[in-house]
């Protein structure tokens, strides 16, 4: 039984994003259009991410409702799938009418469109990872965002139920900073499609409770090895692994940590630290009040402080 346990930590995390992938360009084929099959693919996963953490936790713990906030979690996940699902869907399909009406006019028109399409998908991951980088980054160190921010770090455990725990201001700052540039460049939009696709399944990943053991990809990917660290209550831990599909970015700003390969244990007590709003109204309306979550900023700053 161990050594199925291990064999399956080793192999699920990239079983998972293969078959998501190949669920996906099947589903296109078939003539579902391509913005509402990436949502398809999307719910399959979760459903299926969801039943695989009670098989293979990384933490038991964490599949209970330790914080009271699974009722909030579940909401934000319902809203998350349907209100931002559909946003992301509409705002796919304006970005390909865009492409296909304006690109001409406001792009810089400097990408390589003759490359093979998997190269030009290699290069649009690099490139638009890089707008995310810089809005996750701001999100953490720009206090202003952080109180919107700080809706998806307060919850102290990390589960496939929590992946859509975000503020809708939170969620349009991430789009408005991170999307553009390929479209700027002059991306198909082709390529557009492929990374929202990869980065919502790897989001997803990332944020399951499943004891996943990526091995090389650690180096590579935003794994979920690499992003528990992001959610650790230590700011010097935290603010850190800001990758959305990879960590390329990160280890080129100097911004990745990986202490696992120090014999390091990620940490278990995740969160912000603070008492957390037990409605989901008063998560939401948190933020927009004087304070926010400024004193959770604090108190991570303090924790950093102490841990040094």
């Amino acid at each position: 039984m161990r050594t199925l346990h291990i064999f399956l930590s080793y192999t699920l995390w990239p079983f998972f994003i293969i078959n998501s992938l190949l669920a996906l360009k099947l589903t296109w084929d078939s003539g579902v259009d391509p913005e509402l099959a990436t949502f398809y693919v999307y719910l399959g996963l979760f459903v299926v991410l969801l039943a695989t953490e009670f098989l293979l936790p990384y933490k038991k713990i964490w599949l209970k409702n330790i914080d009271g906030q699974t009722p909030i979690d579940l909401t934000l996940t319902v809203l998350y799938f349907v209100a931002n699902g559909l946003a992301i869907v509409f705002v796919l399909k304006v970005l390909v009418w865009l492409i296909e009406n304006y690109q001409a006019l406001l792009s810089l028109n400097i990408w390589p469109t003759d490359w093979p399409i998997w190269t030009q998908i290699i290069l649009g991951i690099i490139v638009t990872d890089f707008g995310n980088n810089m809005a996750h980054r701001m999100a953490h160190e720009v206090p202003v965002l952080w109180r919107f921010h700080a809706v998806h770090h307060s919850a102290p455990r990390i589960s496939v139920i929590n992946t859509g725990r975000f503020h809708p201001v939170d969620v349009v700052q991430s789009l408005i900073v991170g999307t553009p540039i390929p479209f700027f460049l002059g991306a198909p939009g082709d390529v557009i499609l492929w990374y929202a696709a990869i980065n919502a399944y790897l989001g997803i990943l990332t944020h399951s409770n499943i004891d996943f053991r990526c091995g090389i990809f650690n180096y590579i990917f935003n794994t979920p090895n690499v992003h528990r660290w992001h959610h650790s209550r230590i700011i010097s831990e935290g603010n850190n692994n800001y990758g959305e599909v990879t960590i390329l970015w990160d280890r080129f700003f100097g911004t990745y940590i990986y202490p696992d390969a120090e014999g390091l244990t990620p940490p278990v007590n995740v969160g912000t630290g603070t008492q957390v709003p037990k409605s989901f109204l008063g998560l939401l309306v948190k933020p927009l009040t004087i304070r926010g979550y400024s004193d959770d900023y604090e108190t991570l700053s303090e924790i950093s402080a102490d841990a040094e």
